[in-house]
């Protein structure tokens, strides 16, 4: 799979994942007034996101690539069984 196809696919999988969240979040009030303002206040930095996002996604290399998602894949497995042990 190309990298921009797997990056895009992944975008829009956890987007919908975390809408999904949202309503759960807010009865359980995790999402409060305070929460809201601190993501308004962070929101114009998203642009910056976005561009840095592109401009890696075009800099590195497939196999690069790969090697950093099979890499932070195990770290965040890692990351999971020495936390729930």
């Amino acid at each position: 799979m190309p990298k921009e196809l797997y990056v895009g696919t992944t975008v829009l999988v956890f987007t919908w994942i975390n809408w999904i969240k949202m309503p759960f979040f807010y009865y359980q009030g995790i999402i409060t007034r305070e929460t809201l303002l601190t993501g308004l206040y962070y929101f114009p930095l998203v642009p910056i996101g976005v561009w840095l996002g592109l401009w890696l996604n075009r800099k590195v290399s497939e196999k690069l690539f790969l090697k950093l998602v099979y890499l932070f894949t195990f770290v965040t497995g890692l990351q999971l069984i020495l936390t729930l042990t």
